[in-house]
């Protein structure tokens, strides 16, 4: 289960012996934006980096505490099947329901373009340009400067 972000970093700065004044003065801001943090269920990720710096801890720290002391997974440069089949995927149901709806009309749309593309090829042939292969646009086609093409 996890925290309120607010309450994770209250704790370290109590754990700190931080006060909420000299943490408002350390952002620019009055003592109240501390305690108003504070109260705060959640926060975009550059917020809770900048607290992290003030607090001298890392962001992992703060986003495992906000976790329940469960570490904190980077699942940016896994596949969605590797994912899916990981004993660390802890994503609610509705987020995995709406990632496979996502799949499903990202795979829709990749076959209306290849489908686009097929029909447009004897459009293209027409104009002049070899199927299946790289090629420049001709002089003249209102393509842009140097765009090339490939079907």
């Amino acid at each position: 289960m996890t925290k309120p972000i607010g309450l994770v970093i209250k704790e370290i700065a109590t754990e700190k012996k931080m006060k909420a004044y000299w943490l408002s003065e350390q952002v620019g801001r009055g003592r109240t934006y501390a305690y108003d943090t504070f109260r705060r269920n959640s926060m975009p990720i550059e917020e809770i980096e900048m607290w992290a710096k003030i607090l001298q801890v890392e962001t992992s720290e703060i986003l495992s505490r906000q976790r329940g002391g469960k570490v904190a997974t980077d699942y940016t440069d896994q596949s969605p099947a590797a994912l899916r089949s990981s004993a660390n995927y802890d994503l609610p149901e509705y987020l995995r329901k709406y990632i496979q709806e996502l799949e499903d009309r990202v795979a829709e749309q990749s076959r209306l373009i290849t489908a686009l593309v097929g029909k447009s090829e004897p459009v293209l042939t027409s104009a002049g340009f070899a199927p299946g292969a790289f090629f420049k646009a001709p002089s003249g086609t209102n393509l842009g400067t140097g765009r090339i093409l490939t079907f």
